[in-house]
């Protein structure tokens, strides 16, 4: 058996004390198990794909996938979205990264994300993902509800075509949340809604008028 190299006892011990700036976030700021536990799920996923260039780059790393696991919570609290700004993260690394560059290594997990999130199991789960998202940020309210449920339902239609049943759900949930809110007078394509789906208004067009045809042809 192939014993590791004295490098490796060097190396582990001080990435858990690089690490420990994310881990006093997790304390000092109270966030939930499950944010944490998806923080760290984050951070093996990018792991796994890229290698940290250098080992003063890991806290930021860290925080970086902490912020990027909040910001997919299913609903933030009024204290939790105060603390999405890219600034109150940087500072808790005490100058070992700044504002800008732990933005860049957010945009850059959640691009490496993407594909899991166009490629979400569940169309009415993501389509619940998504109304949360425009709650927190007040683009809707409770009383808006009735936009969630024509979306709901513009969902149990689409298995009525065919050709809709090779869209992905993650794109599906996406162009019905848009064409209700449409719909009812609202933007289609709000900031925090385009922040969330990866998706550009005519990637989702032809989904939406396929939509529109099967509304169309009910026969009540």
């Amino acid at each position: 058996m192939r014993l590791p190299g004295v490098e490796f006892f060097v190396v582990v011990p001080t990435v858990a004390a690089v690490d420990t700036g994310a881990l006093q976030v997790s304390w000092d700021w109270q966030l939930e198990s499950t944010v944490v536990y998806r923080g760290a799920q984050y951070l093996d996923h990018y792991l796994a794909a890229h290698p940290v260039p250098a080992l003063s780059k890991f806290q930021m790393l860290a925080i970086s996938c902490l912020r990027v696991a909040l910001k997919h919570s299913n609903k933030l609290a009024e204290r939790e979205r105060q603390r999405l700004p890219c600034r109150h993260w940087a500072e808790v690394t005490d100058g070992a990264a700044t504002e800008a560059e732990v933005r860049n290594q957010c945009t850059k997990l959640e691009r490496l994300l993407q594909q899991e999130h166009r490629s979400h199991p569940n169309a009415k789960q993501r389509l619940r993902y998504l109304w949360y998202r425009l709650f927190d940020a007040g683009v809707v309210k409770q009383e808006h509800v009735y936009i969630y449920m024509l979306a709901s339902f513009l969902l149990h239609l689409s298995l009525l075509d065919s050709s809709l049943s090779a869209v992905t759900p993650s794109k599906l949930a996406t162009a019905a949340l848009g064409l209700s809110l449409r719909v009812f007078g609202f933007p289609p394509m709000p900031a925090v809604l385009a922040e969330h789906t990866f998706y550009l208004p005519a990637e989702l067009q032809e989904v939406q008028q396929q939509l529109e045809r099967v509304q169309v042809g009910i026969k009540l």
